[in-house]
This record gives structure tokens, C-alpha cells and sequence, in this order.
């Protein structure tokens, strides 16, 4: 019997919440920027997530700093899809570290 070959995503796919993992690692490093221009960026990004960026994003969570998470929460009330940034919200509001929740649950009462 031949099987058909599983099909990864589209490379733009993963490109695109590659390139928002990138910019989301940086804010760190790069403040200063990240405020004048890459949060915005980042946003956009976010906007032309597809269902498989979304994805990686949810299945990437538990390898993320605090800094990472707390960035990612503070945006996701911006996102384009409410009912995706709702889930990583409420998900994120539950976080054992109390600055991510804080965060989670602030961009939570933005949504509604």
C-alpha cells in the first residue's frame, strides 16, 4: 500500500511566526527599538498569522521566557483574530508567574 507524503505547512507559513518569534526575542536585547517600531511590526505580523502560525505559537509557549510571554501577552489584544488571541489570553492568564498573568489578564479586560 503507498502512503501519501504528510505536507508540512507553507514555508510562509512557519516564515511568519518565525519572523514574530525573532522580533519578540529581540525586545529584550533592543528596547528601545522594539518600542519605536518592532512592536508595531510584530502586530502585523501577528495579523497574517495563518491557523498553522497560530499553532506553533500555542505549541512554543512552554519554551518561552517571561520577558517572551509577557511581550507576546501585552500584544495579543492588538491581534487581528480575537478568538485566537482570547485563547493564548485566557491561557496565559492561568501562568504560574504572576507578571505574565498580570499582563494575560490586562490584555483580557482591553478585549472585552
Amino acid at each position: 500500500m503507498d502512503l501519501e507524503p504528510v505536507q508540512s505547512p507553507p514555508a510562509e507559513a512557519a516564515g511568519l511566526f518565525s519572523a514574530y518569534d525573532h522580533g519578540v526575542q529581540g525586545s529584550e536585547a533592543y528596547p528601545d527599538d522594539w518600542m519605536d517600531g518592532g512592536m508595531s511590526h510584530a502586530v502585523d505580523v501577528m495579523d497574517a498569522f495563518s491557523d498553522a502560525d497560530w499553532d506553533a505559537l500555542m505549541t512554543e509557549l512552554d519554551a518561552r521566557s517571561s520577558h517572551w510571554l509577557q511581550t507576546c501577552a501585552g500584544m495579543l489584544d492588538q491581534a487581528a483574530d480575537t478568538r485566537r488571541a482570547t485563547q493564548l489570553l485566557t491561557l496565559l492568564s492561568k501562568s504560574a508567574d504572576p507578571d505574565v498573568a498580570y499582563q494575560a489578564r490586562d490584555g483580557l479586560r482591553y478585549m472585552t
